[in-house]
């Protein structure tokens, strides 16, 4: 994800993937990324981390994937 600096950090987001009998996202994973990228942080990249990402079930493994927020 990108955006402008001095704005504000834009919605992390996640993707889910591999959900099986009619399961959704919302009934399976819960939560949001973070960054320590502010509105005020320098020209660069910044890690996004699982931050409250979780399972709501037993049913699956969760594998996140660390992401990067380019401030431009």
């Amino acid at each position: 994800q990108t955006r402008v600096y001095g704005q504000p950090n834009p919605p992390l987001t996640f993707m889910v993937s591999g959900l099986v009998n009619n399961d959704t996202q919302a009934a399976v994973v819960a939560g949001t990324p973070t960054t320590d990228a502010t509105a005020t942080s320098s020209v660069g990249a910044y890690s996004i981390t699982r931050g409250s990402v979780a399972l709501l079930t037993g049913n699956y493994a969760l594998t996140f994937v660390p992401a990067v927020l380019t401030v431009t």
